[in-house]
């Protein structure tokens, strides 16, 4: 029983940091087609798989009416000018492929995953979806209300509209601030004739990498972009997007939601992105700040206050900023005190050096989690798809692990108290208005309510 006993681990005291491993980024291939395009390319026969992304530098933040994109790419696999909807399906079903499109803010992809044996037949599929879309008026309907459909059901998540109304206030002046299903009055312009020029504008107007990635040699991956690439454009004029704004002043955003006890936090702050040289120091403190179990905001305002299940932070990269992000969702009455303990967390990791064990373990908790991001042949194009849309160096992976891997404490306090000052920050709660009003009377000068797009409804003004 003894035995037993010295056996029972003690979950108070975090585990002992071990010795860091090495890291070699895999062996993968750059190669320029044109001016406007390239390839990037891994080969791994460990399996008889093969992940192959067409990635357009052209995001939602270029769209002329917000929303088109989504549904353009719904419609590129609903039929062709020589396949109908089902029988694209069909035959896409019978070779156990995937074809996928997605959009972001800044760029789209397009992916085609399957086994290398049905790749050339799978192919064609691809390039008759991407080159023949047939844009049927019948489809056209049906995707605009399996459209209004989804952005209905989104509206009506509270994690949904405080993330919406956050990104609103934080870039007001600039695309970034769109909702992700756009604004209702311009659902109207989602006609086929808009449509067609939505897609022009990605598959004829924008610069594009290729990236294949598993069982394909690397001669037969520039064959088949070189396929793609000689049917596009090579003479791509960037759009122009507006600077973002970035202001000193924090600023409280509401969303009313009646229907639930409990109020979401979204917290965001505009930052440096992945090309800045300090952006690998920046993600690190991020994990102590919220990015994992252990981190300051867990154990304060879980651990030892109980207000929530969990709360996270996170940093994402743009093409024309960063986000630093907080999320999490309390009970309404509490909302305030869990604000002010997320603020007062950025203050201090902003005037406060790391203590050297606190950095060790998010050291190897982040690490540990790169090693094991760098497995698969599909881990590898996702960080593939990363180098190609932010133009970085081929040895960009090594160099990140070796900064994280080596950096000292006293080397990131400059970054800590250049990005953490709780300073520009955007606050949005979904939650009971009136409550809400109440409880942060005082807390701000003003508060501006939104709606279920980001756009402003009202404004409260301090009563003091």
């Amino acid at each position: 029983m003894n035995d037993l006993n010295n056996k029972i681990i003690d979950w108070s005291v975090p585990p002992a940091s071990t010795d860091i491993p090495a890291f070699l980024a895999p062996d993968t291939k750059r190669i320029n087609i044109s001016n406007d395009s390239q390839l990037l390319h891994f080969y791994s026969n460990n399996h008889p798989l093969v992940s192959f992304k067409i990635i357009f530098h052209k995001g939602t933040s270029e769209e002329e009416y917000s929303g088109i994109s989504k549904i353009m790419f719904e419609l590129l696999s609903a039929g062709t000018d020589s396949k109908s909807a089902l029988d694209f399906a069909t035959e896409l079903d019978y070779l156990g492929a995937s074809l996928s499109f997605t959009e972001s803010k800044d760029y789209a992809v397009c992916r085609l995953d399957c086994l290398k044996e049905v790749f050339d037949t799978a192919f064609e599929l691809l390039k008759d979806a991407i080159f023949n879309p047939k844009f049927d008026d019948q489809e056209i309907e049906k995707t605009i209300r399996k459209f209004k459909s989804a952005k209905e059901q989104e509206e009506a998540d509270s994690n949904y509209l405080s993330t919406t109304a956050m990104m609103a206030s934080l870039f007001r002046e600039h695309p970034y601030g769109n909702p992700e299903y756009g604004f209702s009055e311009e659902m109207d312009e989602f006609t086929r004739k808009n449509i067609k020029n939505c897609w022009e504008s990605y598959v004829f107007g924008a610069r594009v990498s290729i990236v294949a990635t598993g069982n394909m040699r690397e001669e037969t991956a520039l064959k088949y972009a070189n396929e793609l690439v000689n049917r596009m454009a090579d003479d791509i004029e960037n759009e122009e997007v507006d600077n973002i704004l970035v202001r000193e002043q924090n600023k409280l955003v509401i969303v009313n939601f009646n229907s639930s006890s409990q109020s979401v936090i979204s917290v965001g702050k505009p930052t440096i992105n992945i090309k800045h040289e300090n952006y690998a120091g920046l993600s690190l403190i991020n994990v102590i700040f919220g990015g994992y179990f252990l981190s300051r905001l867990n154990h304060l305002i879980r651990e030892q206050k109980g207000l929530t299940y969990g709360v996270h932070s996170s940093i994402s990269s743009a093409v024309h900023t960063g986000l630093l992000g907080v999320s999490t969702s309390v009970n309404l009455d509490k909302t305030r005190e869990v604000v002010s303990d997320i603020i007062e967390e950025m203050s201090k990791i902003s005037n406060e050096m790391l203590e050297d064990d606190e950095l060790q373990r998010a050291k190897n908790y982040y690490l540990g989690s790169f090693l094991r991001s760098a497995e698969s042949h599909k881990q590898i194009s996702k960080m593939l798809t990363t180098i190609a849309l932010n133009d970085l160096d081929d040895d960009y992976y090594n160099g990140f692990y070796r900064k994280i891997k080596n950096i000292r404490s006293d080397e990131l306090f400059s970054t800590q108290i250049d990005l953490f000052k709780p300073e520009g920050l955007s606050i949005a709660i979904a939650g009971n208005e009136k409550k809400l009003v109440e409880q942060f009377d005082g807390y701000f000068d003003r508060y501006d309510i939104l709606d279920k797009e980001g756009k402003i409804l009202g404004r409260y003004e301090n009563n003091n």
